[in-house]
């Protein structure tokens, strides 16, 4: 029997960068938890950001933020990893020499970022609905940074590999989007953070089933029984998946979560 339903987000719930969720969603939430049957969003995106997209269910979820660096519940801390501060000035340092990038530090108080960029704050703001703090130097400020991320208007993949190539050894680097690369702490990922609640919950492998889009989804897969990859997947990641759901634009995982409700009458 399923106890626990992890889902990504942007790209598997809604499109990237938005809030366009089906608020139906919100009532399977409710619903499968009567049934004891807990839902957590695990995405890239910041804890604000999340919250802001899931609030009405607030009370009722878990939230697996900043490609697992995080685990909330109610506003209670349940898991934390932050980064090596001396490795992170050093990707700092790198990232600030790259053309047409933004970089941003992720906090529980919010990103921090040095590049003024109008369109960029305002994907943060009206997109994703973060927290946003423009800093003259993001080293000096006394915050607990727990990711890294590298924006790319125009597109991550042309420098992508080249990028992960160079930190992967330092860091755990996910390519998390058309846009995006994310920097986390080696142990640090989303199947970690799954394992990190399962075994907090007392759930195990078996009754969890999970959703993803990206490459920062597989090792959350390999920490489910039922793995779900979209349609829009690339094939790597859908052939690391048990099975393929239908895309965020034909309310794939909610489809789902609607007959796995049913299945518990």
């Amino acid at each position: 029997m399923i106890k626990l339903v992890a889902s990504d987000i942007d790209g598997t719930l809604v499109p990237e960068g938005t809030t366009s969720i089906d608020p139906e969603f919100y009532e399977i939430i409710r619903k499968l938890k009567k049934k004891g049957i807990l839902f957590a969003g695990a995405s890239g995106r910041q804890y604000s950001s999340m919250r802001a997209l899931l609030d009405p269910v607030f009370d009722d979820i878990i939230f697996i933020s900043g490609n697992g660096t995080n685990i909330m519940r109610k506003g209670e801390k349940l898991y934390s990893m932050g980064m090596n501060q001396a490795d992170v000035a050093k990707l700092i340092v790198y990232m600030r020499t790259l053309p047409d990038c933004i970089f941003t530090a992720s906090t529980l108080d919010g990103i921090y970022y040095e590049q003024q960029d109008e369109d960029f704050e305002r994907l943060q703001m009206e997109g994703y609905h973060n927290q946003i703090h423009l800093v003259k130097d993001v080293t000096k400020e006394p915050v607990e940074i727990q990711k890294l991320a590298l924006y790319r208007k125009a597109g991550i993949a042309a420098i992508g590999d080249a990028v992960e190539a160079r930190w992967k050894d330092t860091f755990r680097v996910f390519q998390a989007g058309e846009c995006w690369i994310d920097f986390v702490d080696p142990a640090a990922d989303k199947g970690n953070a799954l394992k990190e609640l399962q075994n907090i919950l007392g759930i195990k492998k078996e009754e969890t089933m999970v959703f993803g889009d990206n490459f920062n989804d597989i090792d959350m897969f390999q920490q489910a029984g039922a793995s779900y990859a979209v349609t829009s997947a690339a094939e790597e990641v859908k052939k690391a998946a048990k099975y393929v759901a239908p895309s965020y634009e034909e309310n794939g995982v909610l489809g789902i979560l609607k007959k796995l409700a049913e299945e518990q009458e």
